[in-house]
């Protein structure tokens, strides 16, 4: 592991500090391994996949927005399970192939629209599929947490079935199991709370809200093993209107409330396993993803424009996430056209902090490409963000 995670920092091509006030920059060398292609395994990958798509199907339309933070490697955990789980429940695909089950959904609502069409198309027959999987909270070696939500809005004539699903699941990287919230949480004791406590749950609430709750459920809940917090995703719904909200409390406050399963995971020390070996994307669009070639890409006007571009991006909004302290590393490809795509976070500091280095990347203009023999080739480039 230790020498995966030097291979790693050698490849970074520059530093990126994330302070409140101002980037500073840390230039350093452009150095790689010794490998040609780059089949190096990852001890955490995940991937920052962003997809729109017009879809037809007869008269029928589909407008489908897609935002996934899909996990391909958590310190050499098998992810099979957590894959699958996160397959069936959006895509009804049961496959530990994201992008598989991810195709055979869009293919059920029909095919993507080309060109100009021979009619209006009737906004009664439009259905709008809104999905979003998010990193929610990692421990390393111990769990991880994905926030997942999707909304499928049908029109009055469309033949799709409104759904609106929500979840958080928790992966045990140590017995692979997943885990949803009436595993962790004793969601019957909910309603057996003392007054005190049934306050401090609902204390975000105003008092129209509170006074004219008519349900209440925990559909979500997450460990954060950095500040030592249960957090809960609480769906109310009163006479006027249906809102939810996040609830975050120590644990020492949660006990009562916990599972048995709960307080093992958060107990007990970390352990060896068998490792699983999972290499990051070795082709991009049929050919080969290179770390070392005869000419490194270069970002379009050298150091000074990239620099200039880091000043003009929006800074990490601290208040936010006080707690993201640390290096975040993100690889990309810039591929045979200079675009940086494939973006993956393969050292994390927190989810906010990970999404902010990935929205900083995928916002690059086009970089100069890198060539291997006389041709250009899809490389592989590692950059770190200091919070």
């Amino acid at each position: 592991m230790k020498k995966i995670t030097q291979y790693v920092k050698r490849a970074c091509l520059l530093t990126v500090v994330a302070v409140a006030g101002g980037l500073c920059l840390s230039p350093e060398g452009a150095t790689v391994s010794a490998q040609t292609v780059d089949d190096a395994p990852a001890r955490y990958s995940v991937g920052y996949y962003r997809d729109n798509a017009f879809l037809r199907n007869d008269s029928n339309f589909t407008v489908v927005d897609t935002q996934l933070e899909w996990p391909e490697a958590i310190d050499f955990a098998d992810l099979r399970p957590l894959q699958t789980a996160l397959d069936s429940i959006l895509f009804e695909y049961a496959t530990p192939d994201g992008q598989q089950g991810y195709t055979q959904f869009k293919q059920r609502m029909g095919q993507p629209v080309t060109g100009q069409l021979a009619f209006l198309p009737d906004d009664r027959r439009f259905c709008y599929v809104t999905t979003t999987v998010r990193v929610k909270a990692y421990q390393p070696r111990q769990w991880l947490c994905m926030e997942l939500h999707q909304r499928v809005e049908p029109q009055p004539l469309s033949p799709l079935a409104a759904r609106d699903i929500y979840r958080i699941l928790t992966f045990d990287l140590l017995t692979n199991r997943v885990m949803q919230t009436e595993d962790l949480l004793r969601v019957a004791r909910l309603g057996n709370l003392d007054q005190e406590s049934f306050a401090i749950l609902f204390e975000q609430l105003s008092d129209r809200q509170f006074y004219g709750l008519k349900k209440a459920d925990v559909d979500g809940v997450w460990i954060d093993g950095t500040t030592q917090t249960v957090g809960m995703h609480i769906a109310c719904a009163t006479d006027d209107e249906a809102f939810a909200y996040e609830r975050v409390l120590p644990i020492r406050s949660m006990t009562t409330l916990l599972t048995r399963d709960a307080k093992r995971l958060m107990g007990r020390k970390q352990s060896d396993r068998q490792p699983v070996f999972t290499p990051m994307r070795l082709t991009w669009e049929g050919d080969s993803i290179y770390n070392k070639v005869d000419k490194m890409p270069s970002f379009t006007g050298g150091r000074e424009a990239l620099n200039h571009y880091l000043t003009t991006i929006s800074l990490f909004d601290r208040s936010t996430d006080s707690t993201a302290h640390g290096e975040a590393i993100v690889a990309f490809v810039v591929d045979k056209q200079g675009q940086p795509c494939d973006v993956h976070v393969v050292e994390p500091v927190s989810p906010m902090a990970d999404r902010h280095a990935v929205t900083i990347v995928k916002g690059m203009p086009r970089w100069q490409p890198g060539s291997h023999q006389g041709r250009a080739v899809p490389v592989r480039v590692y950059q770190r963000f200091l919070y």
